[in-house]
C-alpha cells in the first residue's frame, strides 16, 4: 500500500509540475531541459553499468529508439496537452494507461489478467472519474 501511494503521489507531481513547465516554458523546450537534468543524474550509473556491460551497436540502437518512444514522445506530449486540458482531466486520461497496458498485453503478447487485477484497473480509473467529475468538471482551463 505505502507504494501504491507513492506512485499516485509521484504521479500527482508529475501532472502538476509539467503543466507548470508548460505554463512557464515555451514549446517543448521544459522537456528538453527536464531530459537533460535526468539524464545528467543517471551519467554515473550509466557509465558504471556500461564500462561493466559494454553493449553491442544494436542494443545501443533499441536502447535509442526505446528511449524516444517511451520517454520523449509522450513527455512532449503529456506537455503540450497539459497547457489545454484541465489536470483533474488529464489525471483521469492518465488512469486509463494501465487500461491500454492491459489490452495491449493480451493481443499483442497473449497475456491475461486475473480478474482481481482487471478490478483493480477499474477502481483506478473510476476513482479518478469521481474526482474529476466532483472537481468542477465543466470549467475549462486551469491557466492554460
Amino acid at each position: 500500500m505505502d507504494l501504491a501511494l507513492s506512485a499516485a503521489v509521484c504521479w500527482a507531481c508529475y501532472i502538476l509540475l509539467n503543466r507548470e513547465v508548460g505554463r512557464r516554458v515555451p514549446g517543448a523546450q521544459g522537456s528538453a531541459a527536464a531530459a537533460a537534468v535526468s539524464g545528467l543524474l543517471y551519467l554515473p550509473v550509466g557509465a558504471v553499468v556500461l564500462w561493466h556491460h559494454p553493449p553491442t551497436a544494436g542494443a545501443l540502437g533499441a536502447a535509442l529508439v526505446a528511449g524516444v518512444l517511451s520517454s520523449a514522445v509522450p513527455f512532449v506530449a503529456d506537455l503540450l496537452a497539459l497547457r489545454r486540458v484541465p489536470s483533474h482531466h488529464f489525471g483521469v486520461w492518465m488512469s486509463v494507461n494501465p487500461v491500454f497496458a492491459a489490452l495491449i498485453g493480451w493481443v499483442v503478447l497473449g497475456e491475461r489478467m486475473t480478474g482481481a487485477a482487471w478490478v483493480a484497473v477499474g477502481v483506478i480509473v473510476g476513482a479518478n472519474a469521481v474526482v474529476a467529475a466532483g472537481s468542477g468538471g465543466g470549467k475549462g482551463g486551469e491557466g492554460g
